[in-house]
């Protein structure tokens, strides 16, 4: 029994390392091997070429985050433009208004000063004449 089990076993190692070997010519083998050789430079220059995409990348989605920023703070700088402008019209809109206030008391200082004036100078006169 034990040489029934044995003899298949035998037959399959020796089948086994028969089919191993394969012969080759030369410059068939030459061309493998620069093949091979040219293969494993194309796969460490592919590594390098994904590595370099992700480094763009990243730089990429920094410069894109620099420039977001700055569009937030040109909307917010404009819009402290705009709050400053209403701010100098309402400044302009306070002027006008004192300056026509300002009018009126001159115009009313000056004729308080005319009447009181005639009305001194009137009582002055009657109690001079009396």
């Amino acid at each position: 029994m034990k040489k029934l089990v044995i003899l298949p076993l035998l037959i399959l190692t020796f089948s086994c390392f028969s089919q191993d070997t394969v012969k080759l010519p030369t410059h068939v083998a030459k061309q493998i091997i620069k093949d091979l050789v040219d293969y494993e430079s194309v796969k460490a220059q592919l590594k390098l070429i994904k590595e370099q995409m992700d480094v763009m990348d990243q730089v990429s989605q920094a410069k894109d985050t620099i420039i977001l920023n700055y569009k937030y703070k040109v909307e917010n700088c404009e819009s402290r433009i705009e709050i400053e402008k209403r701010i100098v019209d309402l400044y302009k809109q306070e002027a006008i208004r004192l300056k026509k206030e300002y009018k009126k008391l001159k115009l009313k200082t000056t004729l308080t000063k005319i009447g009181s004036g005639a009305i001194i100078g009137t009582l002055t006169y009657l109690l001079i004449v009396k």
